[in-house]
Formats: structure tokens, C-alpha cells, sequence
């Protein structure tokens, strides 16, 4: 009886991840169309600019660099790349951070001493993440890193040395 009943919960577990929503596009892929799980594509987190972000921070050892795509609202892809000029040395990560929209904003300071109200996007695989956005104008970025010592060369850091300030395109 005991065996029938794990058998079973695995069924069902195993079943409930196929709900998860995907996203169909149109031909010419510009057009988000509809989302498998029948939510209407007005609900869709649609950015301003479907374009990457590229925040950037460069001083005169490291230069630190993250590409951000938003997926949703709440979560984006991103590509973070750190390199130490004077060793040649790189290390570089990727993946998807997530954010909770219903904890209150951080806040972070500029160089200048300034606060401003930071959105926090989390990514756990390999090491843990945090991606720190200023929510007003979008155009600064914060990184702050742990337990990642295994994943980067040491002179090469995932965590920001400096604000990171958004390229424009």
C-alpha cells in the first residue's frame, strides 16, 4: 500500500511539470501570441525595448560587464562577465535570476552617497547571486556574490567592485 501511494505522488509530480507555461511566437518572432497555459498575451510582461541591457564598470584593474534580457516582469537572463586586464584572465556566468515581487525594494547608494530603490533579481545554482537594479531609472547595477570562490578565477570576481552603469545603445 505504502509503495502504491509514493508511486502515485511521483505520477503526479511528474505530471505537474508539463503546466509549465511556454511561449509561442508569431513567424517573424517579434510578437509574443499566446502562452500555453491560456493566459491572454495582455498579461505578458512586455519590455519598452526588447533589447539587451549592457551595464558595464571599468577602473584601471577589472573590467566587469552584464548583458540583461527580461523574460518577464519578474525574472531576466543574463550573461556576466568579469576580467582582470593586468592578469588576462576572465570568468564569466549565465543563467536566470528571479525576482519576488512582494518584498520591499533594497536600497543602494551611488558613489556619490546617494540612495536609490534597488529591484533584487536571485540566481542559485553554482554559487548565489544578486542582481541589484535601480527600480527609478533602471540604469545602474549592483552585484553581490556568494559562495561563488569555486566558480571564478580569484582576481576575476563576480560580485561588483563598482556600481555598474547601463550602455546606451
Amino acid at each position: 500500500m505504502r509503495y502504491l501511494l509514493i508511486l502515485t505522488l511521483l505520477t503526479l509530480l511528474g505530471c505537474g511539470n508539463q503546466n509549465k507555461e511556454k511561449i509561442q511566437r508569431s513567424e517573424n518572432d517579434s510578437d509574443l501570441v499566446v502562452l500555453e497555459s491560456g493566459l491572454p498575451t495582455d498579461m505578458l510582461y512586455k519590455p519598452e525595448n526588447d533589447s539587451v541591457m549592457v551595464f558595464t564598470f571599468e577602473n584601471d584593474t577589472l573590467f566587469q560587464q552584464v548583458e540583461v534580457k527580461f523574460i518577464t516582469k519578474n525574472e531576466f537572463s543574463f550573461l556576466l562577465t568579469s576580467k582582470n586586464k593586468q592578469k588576462g584572465k576572465y570568468s564569466q556566468v549565465n543563467g536566470i535570476a528571479k525576482s519576488k515581487n512582494d518584498v520591499d525594494p533594497e536600497i543602494d547608494e551611488d558613489e556619490e552617497g546617494n540612495a536609490y530603490p534597488a529591484q533584487q533579481y536571485i540566481f542559485e545554482k553554482n554559487c548565489w547571486l544578486s542582481f541589484r537594479v535601480d527600480m527609478q531609472l533602471k540604469d545602474k547595477l549592483r552585484v553581490i556574490e556568494s559562495n561563488c570562490e569555486n566558480h571564478h578565477d580569484s582576481g576575476c570576481p563576480f560580485g561588483s567592485v563598482g556600481i555598474l552603469r547601463k550602455k546606451d545603445n
